[in-house]
Parts: structure tokens; sequence; C-alpha cells
């Protein structure tokens, strides 16, 4: 691909990233970040938008964007007295990670806990900002000591961190690592601060090298997968901190992200201004699993009983939808769950930090009508 192609292919891109946001909102936040060292950029990408009409303002304002990215990138004399980024890659590394916490509902977070976690022991005076910076060289540098070539993007919201990683393995031809790299394909974390927690968006598990990196950056001992994964990061954080301070504590924990409270360091994020939780609010969950096995009983009647000897049933309910919490209440509500009370595996949804929930039966566990809770009034047994 030549020099001209590959300048084509990233205005494209920017172009395509540009278009996912939604108002001009989101574009003139996005403007002032990528602009925030020569402010009088960013005002002239807004001079005279009251201009046209509403319909029009989004695609004025993309194409104005990425014409002066262009001219920047085209122009390094410029860009080096701004202190802007040179090469058209950078941005379009940088948008992509925006348009991210602007879409991440469009993304599905699998859950890992970082084993023997502990918090920076000067928690109530650190920066947001310097810690991403922190990361960011840290990261850099445990990829390198374990082969590898890479790039890391940061990005700060409220009281988490944002990632974006792309890595190659080194080789002793570095202008072959550095074009690799930038085909290199992109993995997304996210971390508050000060909870043992690291999110990772995609189908796919963990790299293990990146889980070493990032264990390594904060002094953990270990990682691994919790049955926990969703589209809500907002919800599936409040999930697990509601697991690890149930009932009272919970609520006291909502009250104190809600008001921002530095007194406790042993409560919710360590920064002055996490994301408002509302303590009545209950979480989002966009999939739930529950599975079951239930003994086969008082089958003796019937014909060649002896093939159930020893044979258990077993069950799976499997929910989809933006508010699957919501709707299984609702369904109790319509009598099309059975058991009367609520069945205790939906009642300990939004504090059993999980969305994968297997029914044990035991005598101090789920009783029989828990167990067949989770088929529904208006289910259908087929044989197969």
């Amino acid at each position: 691909m030549s020099a001209r192609e590959w300048e084509e292919y990233n205005k494209g891109k920017l172009e395509g990233l540009l278009r996912k946001l939604a108002n001009e909102r989101e574009i003139r936040l996005l403007v002032d970040k990528v602009f925030q060292r020569a402010p009088d950029i960013a005002d002239e990408m807004f001079q005279g938008i009251e201009e046209y009409p509403k319909t029009h303002r989004k695609n004025h304002l993309v194409n104005k964007i990425v014409s002066k990215i262009t001219f920047l990138t085209n122009n390094l004399n410029v860009s080096r007295d701004l202190g802007l980024p040179r090469k058209i890659t950078d941005y379009v590394k940088y948008i992509d990670l925006f348009v991210l916490t602007q879409r991440s509902k469009s993304k599905t977070w699998k859950v890992y806990h970082l084993e023997n976690y502990k918090k920076p022991e000067n928690w109530a005076d650190l920066d947001l900002l310097e810690i991403a910076v922190q990361f960011r060289y840290k990261l850099k540098s445990t990829m390198r000591t374990q082969g590898y070539c890479t790039s890391v993007q940061t990005e700060t919201e409220d009281n988490r961190l944002w990632f974006s990683i792309s890595y190659v393995r080194k080789t002793k031809n570095k202008d072959n690592d550095k074009r690799k790299l930038l085909k290199a394909r992109y993995q997304y974390l996210v971390h508050y601060p000060g909870e043992p927690y690291l999110y990772l968006a995609g189908a796919a598990k963990l790299p293990d090298e990146l889980g070493k990196a990032f264990v390594d950056c904060v002094e953990a001992k270990g990682y691994k997968p919790l049955p926990l994964q969703g589209k809500y990061l907002d919800s599936l954080r409040q999930l697990r901190l509601n697991r690890e301070v149930q009932g009272s504590k919970a609520r006291l924990l909502q009250q104190s992200l809600a008001s921002a409270s530095l007194e406790d360091p042993n409560l919710g994020s360590i920064f002055k201004h996490p994301a408002p939780v509302n303590e009545n609010c209950i979480p989002l969950m966009d999939n739930v699993r529950v599975d079951a096995q239930v003994e086969f009983r008082d089958y003796e009647p019937l014909q060649r009983s002896e093939e159930l000897d020893g044979k258990k049933l077993s069950i799976r309910l499997e929910c989809h939808g933006d508010d699957v919490i919501g709707g299984l209440h609702d369904m109790a509500e319509a009598g099309l769950i059975r058991d009367n009370p609520l069945p205790r595996w939906i009642q300990d949804l939004t504090k059993s930090g999980r969305n994968l929930v297997t029914l044990v039966p035991s005598s101090r566990r789920e009783k029989d009508s828990e167990l067949q809770s989770i088929l529904s009034t208006a289910s259908t047994i087929r044989i197969r």
C-alpha cells in the first residue's frame, strides 16, 4: 500500500469513527479533547455552525475535522509547534477509543478478578490523569520485557480508565514491527483504580500476556475470569460491589458513591468524582443463564423405568434483553415463573455478582421448588 493509499485508508477510518458519534455535543467533547493543546482550533471547528440546518451540522463537522487532521499530519512543522500528534494513525487510535467510551454498550464486557489486589497507600492524593500516564508507561514497559512491541492509548472518564492496546511480537526488524503494529488488533480494557476488577471488551478471553502485564502494573498476584458479562459497564461494576458488601453495606456503598465521600478508603472508588449510583436503582443485565439438575422420582410405574435409574433432568434457562432482572420480576408477577415467594436465585441476582448461576440441590441450598422454578408455566418440554 502506497503512502497516498495509506492516508486515504486512515481518512476513511477517521470519517467512519466520527459518524458513530450521536450528536453535536459528543463531537464537541471529542474536538475539545483532541485539540486541547490548541483550543483555538477547537473553537474554529464550530465557528458558523449555527448557519447550517441541524440535519447537516454533523456532516459538516465531520468533514471539517477530517480536513483539519489531514492538514496537520501533512504539515509537521505546524503540528510540532502546536504540540499535536504528527501521524494520522495516532488520531485514529485515540478517536477509536473515545468513540468506545461513548458507545460502550456496543460491546460485551467480561469481568476478571485481580487476585490479592491492594489499593495504593496514597489513594486519597491520586489524580486520575496521572494514573493513566503511569499505567501507559508501565504497560508498555511490562509488555516490552515479555518481548512485545506495544501501542497503548488511554482515556479517563469519571473514575475509570479506558485502554486501547495493540501489540506484536518483537523481531530484529524494527521497521517491520512498526508496520505490523499499525495493523494489529485492538484490545479494549476498563479498570476502576482502587477496585480489584478488570473489564475486557469482546467475546474472546483475555490474552495471557496482557493479563500478566496488567497484573504486574497493579502489583496483584494473578487474575481469573468471573461468571459475569454484559453490555452495561456500570451495572457490572455495581453487581460486583454489591456482592462484596451485601445488604446494609451495599446501601452504604451506594450512598458513598452517590455523595462521593472519601471518609472511608475501603468503600467504592478512590476518586473524588465517581459516576453517581442511585441506591434504589437495580443493575441492568442483558443476559442471565441459570442451570439446574433435577432427579427423576416416582418413575417406577413407567415402562422401562430402569433406564431412568441414576439419571437427572438438566434444565437451562437463558434470558436475553435490555433489562433481564426487571423482566424476570415481571414474569413472576404475571405468574409465568413458578414458586411463591419469589425464587431466591431471582432475589439474589442484584447481589450475586454473576449472571451465570447454577442451582445445586442439597439440604442447605435450593429445595425442589427452587430447582423447578426455572421452568416457566408457559414452558414446553420436548423429548428428542
